[in-house]
């Protein structure tokens, strides 16, 4: 293991055998610190081929976003192999550890396109913006816009327009950035330029 450096941050008045007990309890920290995370990294490796695992096996079980009680009636193949991480791994809280390798797997679905569409599709998205639809939309007396008019649409709650607007944003969280990269994807699969996206 690597050596750390324990140099006082604070000058005390304690005694030298109080002063070594602390440089010895700081170092012991930093280095428990260290490996928490490498842990933590192994951990969202794991998640990330957990994932791509899934998408063969089964890829309509979002078992990220289940408890491990609902993975076991949602898919043998894959609560099989939580099962196996969790009675493995080694630690006192075998729930935390699962439920970051689940947000670990959640960050990655969202933040990689293919994923995206995968688990959660365009028609989805697609949903969403009709739903947000203020411009003559169902609701109002009007009749909804098509599918198609809503996706190519610049005007506000289209699908072009929703992705411009957030370009235009100077800070997205990660999910939101997910989201805009899965949206670009969608729409440039839907025949929608990207030239056309970007004015």
């Amino acid at each position: 293991m690597a050596q750390v450096n324990v140099t006082p941050q604070v000058e005390t008045t304690a005694p030298v055998a109080v002063t070594m007990a602390r440089a010895d309890a700081v170092k012991v920290s930093r280095e428990i610190e260290a490996i928490n995370r490498v842990g933590h990294q192994a951990n969202r490796v794991y998640a990330q081929a957990f994932v791509a695992w899934s998408v063969e096996v089964a890829p309509s079980v979002k078992w990220f976003e289940m408890t491990y009680d609902q993975l076991k009636s949602a898919s043998k193949d894959l609560f099989g192999e939580a099962k196996a991480f969790r009675s493995e791994y080694v630690t006192t809280n075998i729930s935390k550890v699962w439920a970051d390798v689940k947000k670990y797997a959640t960050e990655h679905v969202k933040k990689t396109p293919n994923l995206c569409e995968i688990y959660y599709g365009v028609p989805e998205i697609i949903e969403e913006i009709i739903d947000g639809d203020e411009d003559g939309g169902e609701g109002k007396g009007n009749p909804a816009r098509s599918a198609d008019a809503v996706i190519r649409s610049d005007k506000k709650n289209g699908g072009v327009w929703l992705y411009r607007n957030l370009v235009k944003r100077d800070s997205l969280t990660p999910d939101e950035n997910a989201f805009l990269e899965a949206l670009r994807a969608a729409l440039v699969g839907y025949g929608i330029s990207t030239t056309e996206l970007d004015k």
